[in-house]
C-alpha cells in the first residue's frame, strides 16, 4: 500500500483550502437604487403658469432628485465649463434628463413665492389648470419641501371656490404623495366647510357662479356624494385613527357631523317632500346628539375681533341641521328634548352674534360678511 512521507503530508495540508463552515455574513444588495421620477405637468391655459411649473421642475425638483455626483455637476461653479463641453444625460424614473448648469446665486427663484404665483394663476385661469395641483404637491413632497398645514387648507378653499373641489379630493386620496391629510385640523376644516358651501351655493359651477343660498339639487347631490367620500377617507389610517375611535376623532366631532346632517336634511326638506327616505337624517341626528357634549350652545356670544367668525360658522350647521331634522322627523326625532334645547340655545346665540357683527359693520368680502351671509342663507320657511 503506497504512502506519503510526513513532510509531504504537512505540505499538502497547508496548501488545502480551509474546511467550509456555515456563514452568517450578509452582503448588501448591489442593485442600484432607482432615482425618483420627476413629476410632469399638463399644459395650462396660461403661458406664465406653464413657465412657473417648468421652473419648479428644472430649478427645484430635478436638482434635488439627482444623485449627489450629478447634483454637484450642475451646481458647482467649477464644473460649468466641463458640462458645457461634455453634455451629460441621466435617467430619473423613466425620463432622460439633459443636465443643465444652474447658477445657484441668481437662477433659483424663491420656492414659496413661486408656489403662490402658481396658485394665483390657477385661480384666475381655466378649470383644467387645477389638474396640475396633485403633481405640484407630489414634487414638493419628494424634495421634502411640503407646504404647511395652513397653506394646504388655503389651497382647498381656493380650489373649492373655483368649483374644483374634486382636485382637492384627488390630493386627499394621494395623501402619501401630496401631504394633504384630514389629520391636519385646518385641512379638515377647509374640506368640511367646502362641502357645506358646495351645497349652499355661491360657488363656481360649470363656469358660472351659483346664486348664494340657492341650495340647488345638483349642488346638494354633489356635496352629499363628496361628503360620503370624505367620510370613507376618515376611516383610513392616513386621514384618521383607523379602527380606534379617539375622543377628538373627526368622526365624533359636532362640527363635522352637523355638516353631514345639514346637507342631508336640506336635501330631504327641499327635494324629497320633507321625508327621510333612506333614514340618513335620523342616523346623523343620533350620531350628532350622542357626541354633542361641548357644543350644546355657543361658547361665547362675542364676535371675534379679527379673523374668521369661528363661533358663528361652527354653530350654523348644528342649528340648521337639527332644526330641519325636527320638521322632517316630527315625533320620530331622536332625543327630542335635547334637540330642542340645542336648537333653542344656538338660535339665541347666533342671533346675538349676528346682531353684534352687523353693529360692528361688515365690509364686503370680509370674514364678518361671510358669517352673516351663511347665517342668512339658512332655510327658515
Amino acid at each position: 500500500m503506497s504512502s506519503i512521507c510526513t513532510r509531504c503530508a504537512l505540505r499538502l495540508q497547508r496548501a488545502a483550502p480551509p474546511p467550509s463552515t456555515p456563514s452568517t455574513t450578509r452582503f448588501l444588495s448591489t442593485t442600484p437604487i432607482r432615482p425618483k421620477a420627476v413629476p410632469t405637468f399638463q399644459p395650462t391655459s396660461s403661458p406664465e403658469l406653464d413657465t412657473i411649473l417648468s421652473t419648479f421642475r428644472s430649478k427645484h425638483f430635478i436638482p434635488r432628485l439627482l444623485p449627489n455626483h450629478d447634483r454637484n455637476l450642475i451646481l458647482s461653479l467649477k464644473t460649468r465649463k466641463y458640462l458645457e463641453e461634455n453634455p451629460q444625460t441621466v435617467e430619473l424614473g423613466d425620463e432622460a434628463i439633459d443636465l443643465q448648469w444652474i447658477d445657484q446665486r441668481t437662477e433659483i427663484p424663491n420656492r414659496k413665492k413661486l408656489l403662490w404665483e402658481a396658485i394665483r394663476l390657477m385661480r384666475e385661469g381655466e378649470a383644467g389648470d387645477w389638474n396640475n395641483l396633485p403633481a405640484l404637491l407630489d414634487g414638493l413632497g419628494k424634495v421634502k419641501k411640503m407646504p404647511g398645514e395652513r397653506t394646504l387648507a388655503k389651497m382647498v378653499r381656493i380650489a373649492s371656490e373655483r368649483g374644483r373641489f374634486g382636485v382637492a379630493l384627488r390630493c386627499l386620496h394621494q395623501a402619501r404623495k401630496t401631504g394633504m391629510t384630514l389629520k391636519k385640523d385646518e385641512v379638515l376644516g377647509a374640506v368640511i366647510w367646502a362641502l357645506r358651501e358646495m351645497g349652499r351655493g355661491g360657488m363656481v359651477t360649470d363656469g358660472e357662479v351659483e346664486e348664494s343660498g340657492s341650495w340647488r339639487k345638483v349642488g346638494l347631490e354633489k356635496a352629499i356624494k363628496d361628503a360620503n367620500e370624505v367620510a370613507v377617507l376618515l376611516e383610513d389610517q392616513e386621514h384618521g385613527t383607523g379602527s380606534a375611535v379617539h375622543a377628538n376623532d373627526p368622526r365624533r366631532r359636532p362640527e363635522v357631523l352637523s355638516v353631514f346632517l345639514e346637507l342631508t336634511a336640506v336635501y330631504c326638506y327641499k327635494y324629497q317632500d320633507r321625508k327621510d327616505v333612506d333614514g340618513k337624517v335620523r342616523a346623523y341626528v343620533e350620531r350628532l346628539l350622542s357626541n354633542i357634549k361641548g357644543a350644546e350652545a355657543p361658547a361665547t356670544t362675542e364676535p371675534a375681533s379679527t379673523g374668521p367668525q369661528t363661533e358663528v360658522l361652527r354653530g350654523i350647521s348644528i342649528w340648521h341641521g337639527l332644526r330641519l331634522a325636527q320638521k322632517i322627523l316630527g315625533d320620530d326625532m331622536p332625543q327630542a328634548d335635547l334637540a330642542r334645547q340645542v336648537v333653542a340655545a344656538w338660535e339665541e346665540g347666533l342671533q346675538t352674534l349676528a346682531s353684534k357683527i352687523e353693529a360692528n359693520g361688515a365690509r364686503e368680502g370680509s370674514y364678518a360678511e361671510l358669517a352673516l351671509v351663511a347665517w342668512r342663507d339658512c332655510i327658515r320657511e
